[in-house]
């Protein structure tokens, strides 16, 4: 590495191995990327937001909801939904500068997140993780039942479900 500096040695270091982990040469913090499944837990809490969304619609989007209050309501405690980001499913609101959470906690359903909510669309399986940004999407594409176990009913979990926007 003749001529770089050693910041730009460690940088480069660690770009090439946080994909199986690596604690950085600088300040010896745990480096890595993550693989994230998209799973049935977080295909649920898509669906109970989608199921909902709808009536908070205005000029032709999706509305924003609460969705730690909704998933408590609903008793689905899945802490991941904020994941679903990642696959371009949710969208957060804006945050206000005089909260110190990372999220408002409103969120909206994307198009692509309604769709897939209803088994109209399909996104790839995994998501590439770091430092919370995305990496890659990568995978075999999935429709939201394949998201469920095997022995999971999901036309039982989707009975009464309409996501269209009236």
């Amino acid at each position: 590495m003749h001529g770089s500096s050693p910041l730009a040695e460690a940088r480069m270091i660690v770009k090439q191995r946080r994909r199986d982990g690596i604690k950085c040469p600088c300040c010896t913090q745990y480096v890595k990327d993550y693989r994230r499944t998209l799973n049935g837990r977080m295909a649920r809490a898509l669906i109970t937001i989608a199921s909902v969304s709808k009536f908070y619609a205005t000029e032709g989007r999706y509305g924003l909801v609460e969705v730690p209050k909704l998933l408590i309501a609903a008793k689905d405690g899945s802490g991941d939904y904020g994941k679903l980001r990642h696959w371009g499913l949710l969208e957060p609101a804006p945050k206000s500068d005089a909260t110190q959470s990372r999220t408002s906690g409103r969120w909206r359903v994307t198009r692509l997140g309604m769709d897939f909510a209803a088994g109209r669309a399909h996104v790839k399986s995994h998501a590439w993780i770091f430092d919370d940004h995305l990496i890659a999407l990568d995978g075999d594409p999935v429709y939201i039942q394949e998201c469920f176990p095997k022995s999971f009913n999901f036309a039982a979990l989707m009975a009464g479900k309409d996501f269209h926007l009236r």
